[in-house]
């Protein structure tokens, strides 16, 4: 109670729009509902028909599109690890830090605007702990470069907006299907919230829609 009194959520919005970036094959993905203002450790209480309700999300979707642009497949070329957030020698602890650091890269053109993102980051309470200095930034970038070298070319690509642009429209047929069953879906970019009974039925629709999309590296739903 105290976090949504905090953070003004708006229990009146309801409807999605769809935020484009430059034209309409750039971004695209769904924004305006509250269920997409709460962190994900309050989503889980959220209830549907009154019934408990689970998240399913895709695992590092972004990465998979990379390799799946290069008709590669990330587990293949990583020796079947499950996360490219795990960097090496870096803690394990500081695996949500890494994951923005290569997100933000992959959405701009140089260090300083990454630097400054990920400054907005820790401002607005999204990271916790320190942010790293431009050594250790950098440092991370290099580690995760070497670790998945067929990529990393994408960094300092700006090439995340039409990366969006494909994971919107997946979302958007997960969406239409769900809706032709009468099954209510609440999208969070590439997570998902049905009702619990509806667990099988919506990892089957998401796996369905990467296989329809012809990923040639597929994430786990998890």
């Amino acid at each position: 109670n105290e976090y949504l009194y905090d953070h003004n959520i708006l229990y009146e919005n309801k409807e999605y729009h769809r935020i484009f970036n430059k034209d309409f094959n750039h971004g695209g993905r769904f924004y305006g509902t509250w269920w997409l203002q709460i962190p994900s450790e309050l989503r889980e209480h959220i209830l549907i028909n009154n019934n408990k309700t689970v998240e399913k999300d895709y695992s590092s979707l972004i990465i998979h599109q990379l390799y799946s642009e290069e008709g590669l497949n990330y587990y293949e070329e990583n020796n079947y690890l499950n996360d490219p957030y795990i960097l090496q020698d870096i803690p394990n602890s500081e695996r949500k830090i890494n994951k923005k650091i290569i997100q933000i890269s992959l959405n701009c053109r140089d260090f300083d605007k990454l630097n400054r993102a990920l400054i907005k980051e820790f401002k607005e309470d999204n990271l916790k702990g320190n942010k790293p200095n431009k050594k250790e930034i950098i440092k991370r970038l290099n580690i995760f470069r070497e670790m998945n070298p067929k990529i990393s070319k994408y960094i300092y690509s700006n090439c995340a907006a039409k990366f969006q642009f494909r994971d919107s429209e997946i979302a958007r047929s997960i969406i239409n299907k769900c809706m032709y069953q009468l099954i209510p879906v609440l999208c969070i970019h590439d997570s998902f919230i049905v009702e619990y009974t509806h667990s099988n039925f919506i990892v089957d629709t998401m796996n369905s829609a990467i296989e329809d999309a012809g990923f040639t590296s597929v994430p786990l739903v998890k």
